[in-house]
């Protein structure tokens, strides 16, 4: 297999995408040819034997499910089973035990896992998409020595991307999510340059400027998927204007368009307070990213 198809396979695998796609993509690198016992030793190195897999364990099933896959590819093709895949279909089908798991990343430089939810109604405990597309952006920039202040940072995405890009980064959210951004800070070993700050932009606008005026000045401040609630829009715009007001820092917003009123209700909170906005270039992978989402992610700058 050639490296682009085994670095695709190692990025969706790691992410937990939707299996069809992934095999679609295998299926179309092997072709006619043998599942053969050397093909499936690259496939599982890549997915459910990456080195990494051990640190950050995805779903059960979905690892469970993958290695039934390759087995049945085997037998289609009347291909003997390589040692490590005889020894994974030794194994016992795991229970439903793991309501908590992880999802690796690759990008250019690095590679960063967060622990998620099976709970979707978890909002905080979930890797939505426009933070992906926010850290690989992220990935692409010189942030060495600069302070990055995230709102709404969920499972911490954005400000371990930017930790592990050189920067310091300030992870607000509830009080509710600070130990889950601080737990995967720690499994991304960052911990030293993420700190996890409680930040309500609902409360008051004196003690949210009381709030702002204890964190240092950010040279980047960070909002992705924040804009998913109409209830949102005012505060966000609010705390966005005051962060504009109080610094010079560049103000990055990536949205996931999944309701149009919604996000007609943002810009015209934005364009009320005088902000422009810019779209920005994705990166390489975002495009590949949004095939497996329902919806398209904006990404964009905001200046006042």
């Amino acid at each position: 297999m050639n490296v682009d198809a085994l670095s695709f396979i190692e990025k969706y695998y790691g992410q937990g995408r939707p299996m069809n796609k992934l095999w679609e993509r295998i299926d179309a690198e092997i072709g006619d040819s043998a599942f053969d016992p050397s093909a499936q030793e690259e496939i599982l190195a890549r997915t459910v034997m990456h080195p990494l897999a051990a640190r950050y364990p995805g779903q059960s099933e979905y690892k469970q499910a993958f290695i039934s896959g390759l087995m049945h590819r085997a037998d289609t093709s009347g291909a003997p089973y390589s040692d490590t895949l005889c020894e994974l279909s030794m194994l016992r089908p795991p229970g439903p035990d793991d309501d908590e798991f992880y999802s690796r990343f690759v990008f250019d430089e690095f590679t960063a896992a967060f622990k998620q939810s099976k709970t979707l109604s978890d909002i905080e405990a979930v890797v939505w998409p426009a933070g992906l597309v926010v850290g690989e952006w992220l990935a692409s920039q010189r942030l060495d020595g600069l302070t990055v202040l995230e709102l709404g940072s969920g499972t911490g995405v954005c400000s371990i991307i930017a930790a592990k890009a050189g920067a310091t980064a300030i992870a607000t959210d509830l009080a509710l999510a600070l130990s889950r951004i601080e737990s995967n800070a720690e499994q991304n070993d960052v911990a030293d340059r993420v700190q996890a700050t409680a930040l309500d932009w609902c409360v008051p606008r004196e003690e949210l400027d009381s709030l702002l005026a204890t964190l240092p000045e950010p040279a980047i401040v960070l909002a992705a998927d924040c804009v998913y609630a109409p209830d949102l829009c005012a505060p966000l715009a609010t705390v966005l204007e005051m962060i504009a007001q109080r610094w010079s820092s560049r103000i990055i917003v990536a949205s996931s368009k999944r309701r149009e009123e919604t996000q007609e209700m943002f810009a015209q909170e934005l364009a009320a307070r005088g902000f422009t906005v810019t779209a920005l270039e994705k990166g390489k992978n975002a495009v590949i990213l949004e095939s497996y989402e329902r919806d398209p992610v904006t990404l964009t700058e905001l200046k006042l």
